[in-house]
């Protein structure tokens, strides 16, 4: 069963080999990514929309995110 999480960043950070790490890893775990908004309000980020697995978007946040358990519990909504 597939979700969607969103969020108002992209982790882009100039460096060639880690950005193509980032879309290697959506690839690889099969994780969509729609841009709603290209200068979002955080900071003027994009505003993005990525859905996959449950399991698939926990290993993205976690491995290109860095997400602790708060951070995890806010983008897959959990109470």
């Amino acid at each position: 069963m597939t979700k969607t999480i969103e969020m108002d960043c992209i982790p882009f950070t100039g460096n060639q080999k880690e950005d193509q790490n980032f879309w290697d890893l959506l690839e690889k775990r099969n994780i969509l990514l729609n841009v709603l908004n290209w200068h979002g309000p955080g900071g003027g980020n994009p505003v993005v929309q990525f859905t996959g697995t449950d399991e698939d978007l926990r290993y993205m946040l976690a491995e290109i995110f860095y997400a602790d358990e708060d951070d995890m519990a806010m983008y897959m909504e959990e109470k």
